[in-house]
């Protein structure tokens, strides 16, 4: 069992997760209880692009389908 969470370093980082058929991208603001909050967060849509959300968006932990780390800019 992991001590701390694996995503502890990666906060304020930009990250895409995916859940199902959705994909978001956005700013890793905190993780607490099994849920992610994103927050400057777009839902990324082949056909329209992007759609900016306001205020957080939580994903739930137990359904992402993978997350991607950006890389930090140097």
């Amino acid at each position: 069992m992991l001590s701390r969470h694996p995503l502890r370093r990666s906060i304020g980082r930009r990250i895409v997760a995916r859940i199902d058929t959705v994909t978001w991208r956005g700013r890793l603001a905190a993780y607490s209880c099994g849920w992610l909050e994103l927050k400057d967060a777009s839902v990324m849509d082949p056909v329209t692009g992007a759609t900016g959300a306001d205020g957080l968006i939580l994903l739930p932990e137990t359904r992402i389908d993978f997350i991607q780390i950006a890389p930090e800019a140097d």
